[in-house]
C-alpha cells in the first residue's frame, strides 16, 4: 500500500474524554451550529483523536454536535450510529441493560483482508497525490423547485434511484458549460457489498465509501439518452466493487473532474431525538468542482464547491443554477413518461447496450 494512505500517530496515548467531548452552557442565545463546528477546530489524526463533539445546553434542549473524521465514517455508518444512540437511549430511560445487535464483521478485518491479498500491480500512470486546498467558493441551498414527492414518483414510475437521476442531471448541467463540458465526473458510491463471504459489514462502521470516474461527453440534450447513460454508469460501479477494484481506484481516478457525492436520504426524526446532517463547507477541496446532495426531512440539500484555482464566484453560481434547472427538467421528463427507463442492468443476462437496444427494434 502507498506511504500517502497511511496515517502515523505521533506518541499515541490513552484518550482523555475531555478532549473528545466538550460541554456549553448557551442559555439565551440563538444555537449556531457553524460555530460549535468552528470552536471544535480541525480533527488531527495524528494525535490520534478521530472525534471531537460538543454537548450545547439552550435551557429549552440539549443538543449534541458530533464531528468526526470520514476516514473512520461514512453515510451508512451515521445511520448505524444514530440507530445504535436511539436504542441505547430507550433502553436507559426504561431503565433497560444496554443491549445492541450482534457485531459484524470490522473494518480493520476488512483493511487487512485488503493488504494481505494479491497486491495491485505497480500503476504506469501518475496515483493522486492528495493535494487540496480550503480555498474556494461555495453555494449551499434545499431545492425549493424539486420536490420530494415527485422524485419518489420518478423511482417508481422510471425506476430509476435518486443518484441516478442526480447524475443525469449533472451531465445535462455539464454539456451547457464550456468550461466543464468535456471533464469527467467522479461519483462516490456508498454501500456495504460483500468482497468475501467469510465477512459481514451490515452495521459495521468506517470508510467504505468507492469512487468511480465516469468519462462522458453529451453533445446534445436527448433526455432520454442522457438517463439510460446515468443509469447504466451508476449500476456499472456499483457492480464493479470487487477486490480489484478496491486497490486500484486510487490510481485510476483522474487528476481533474467534478466530484458527486449523494450522500443518501437522512432519517432525522427518532423517538427520543432529532438528527440533523450538516454539509461543512470547511471540507478539503480535491477536486475543481466538487457537489455533495442529501435529503433530509423530504428535502433536497446541495452544497457547491469550486476551487479559486478553476474559475470564479460567477462561474460557480453559474454552474449551481444550471444544476438546478436540468434536474427539475430530468424529473419533469420523467414525470411525463408512462413507462420504465430500462437498461440492460435490469435483466439477469448480460447484454450490452446494442443488442439491448435491437430487442426493442
Amino acid at each position: 500500500m502507498t506511504t500517502e494512505r497511511v496515517f502515523i500517530m505521533e506518541n499515541p496515548q490513552k484518550l482523555n474524554f475531555r478532549e473528545i467531548v466538550q460541554e456549553k452552557d448557551i442559555s439565551g442565545s440563538v444555537f449556531d451550529e457553524q460555530l460549535v463546528f468552528d470552536q471544535l477546530k480541525t480533527i488531527n489524526l495524528k494525535k490520534g483523536i478521530p472525534v471531537k463533539s460538543c454537548l450545547c445546553h439552550t435551557g429549552d434542549e440539549d443538543i449534541w454536535c458530533v464531528l468526526i473524521h470520514h476516514c473512520c465514517v461514512d453515510g451508512i455508518s451515521w445511520r448505524i450510529i444514530l440507530e445504535d444512540i436511539h436504542t441505547m437511549l430507550g433502553q436507559t430511560a426504561n431503565g433497560q441493560a444496554i443491549t445492541l445487535p450482534a457485531k459484524t464483521s470490522s473494518f480493520q478485518e476488512w483493511a487487512y483482508y485488503l493488504e494481505t491479498d494479491d497486491q495491485p500491480p505497480v500503476p504506469t500512470g501518475n496515483a493522486r497525490t492528495g493535494e487540496k486546498s480550503m480555498h474556494g467558493y461555495c453555494l449551499k441551498t434545499q431545492l425549493a423547485d424539486v420536490h420530494y414527492e415527485d422524485m419518489k414518483k420518478v423511482n417508481k414510475s422510471c425506476g430509476l434511484k435518486n443518484i441516478e437521476i442526480f447524475l443525469a442531471a449533472l451531465i445535462l448541467a455539464k454539456s451547457r458549460i464550456p468550461d466543464y463540458a468535456e471533464k469527467p465526473i467522479i461519483v462516490e458510491m456508498h454501500g456495504r457489498d460483500t468482497v468475501n463471504q467469510a465477512f459481514d459489514f451490515t452495521r459495521t462502521v468506517g470508510w467504505f465509501t468507492r469512487m468511480g470516474s465516469v468519462d462522458i461527453l453529451q453533445k446534445n440534450e436527448d433526455y432520454e439518452s442522457i438517463i439510460l447513460l446515468a443509469k447504466e454508469k451508476c449500476r456499472q460501479n456499483q457492480a464493479a466493487y470487487d477486490l480489484d477494484m478496491l486497490k486500484t481506484w486510487v490510481y485510476t481516478l483522474p487528476d481533474d473532474g467534478i466530484r458527486f457525492n449523494y450522500l443518501g436520504e437522512f432519517r432525522d426524526t427518532y423517538t427520543l431525538f432529532f438528527a440533523s446532517p450538516y454539509l461543512d463547507p470547511r471540507m478539503d477541496i480535491i477536486y475543481p468542482l466538487e457537489i455533495d446532495m442529501v435529503i433530509q426531512q423530504q428535502k433536497i440539500h446541495i452544497m457547491q464547491r469550486m476551487s479559486q484555482c478553476s474559475g470564479d464566484s460567477a462561474l460557480n453560481t453559474l454552474f449551481f443554477k444550471q444544476y438546478q434547472r436540468a434536474l427539475g427538467e430530468i424529473i419533469d421528463y420523467c414525470l411525463q413518461k408512462s413507462e420504465m427507463i430500462l437498461t440492460p442492468s435490469d435483466f439477469s443476462i448480460q447484454l450490452s447496450q446494442e443488442e439491448f437496444d435491437g430487442l426493442y427494434q
